[in-house]
């Protein structure tokens, strides 16, 4: 019969309890990772508005899975899709923007980095104004269209307007 010598650990044991000692340069480097997978994971998780729904929506989250809302409130959060039925919504962003989206409405808002709002457009019409330190970007298939305020302006105020058939009509008042 053989026996076969195992090659001892290079484990270090701490003086305590006999417990490995961890070493610093490890400690921080899985600090590192794990504040950068928070960092990454957490800029979807902050809601970036409130909307307000008189009659029926459904909201499709960006997190997955669909919520239908009656005459209620809901927390926005980037990527999030609102479809609205028989009824409107109003959507108030952080950066003071607010989208009023008409019955049958349908599109997804989200925030860049940067801070410019981006309201993809897939059917129906929105009223909106912003502040003058916000940026809006209406997307609609192909087109991006951008809101932009003068310096001495209060903000600005339009409506897109999206058709069945994909046709679009833009207005600044």
């Amino acid at each position: 019969m053989m026996v076969y010598r195992l090659p001892t650990s290079r484990l270090l044991i701490s003086k305590e309890a006999n417990r490995p000692a961890w070493r610093w340069g490890h400690c921080f480097v899985a600090a590192v990772l794990l504040l950068m997978t928070l960092m990454v994971s957490a800029q979807s998780a902050w809601p970036i508005g409130e909307v307000q729904i008189q009659g029926t929506a459904t909201i499709t989250k960006a997190s997955g899975g669909t919520v239908t809302i009656t005459d209620g409130s809901y927390t926005w959060f980037p990527g999030d899709t609102i479809s609205n039925g028989s009824g409107q919504s109003l959507l108030v962003l952080d950066d003071g923007t607010t989208l009023g989206l008409g019955e049958g409405a349908s599109a997804t808002i989200s925030v860049t980095e940067s801070g410019t709002s981006v309201v993809e457009m897939y059917q129906g019409s929105v009223l909106y104004t912003t502040t003058p330190d916000a940026e809006v970007q209406f997307v609609i298939n192909d087109v991006v269209m951008t809101t932009a305020s003068a310096a001495d302006s209060s903000g600005a105020v339009g409506l897109i307007q999206v058709g069945d058939d994909g046709t679009h009509r833009a207005e600044l008042f």
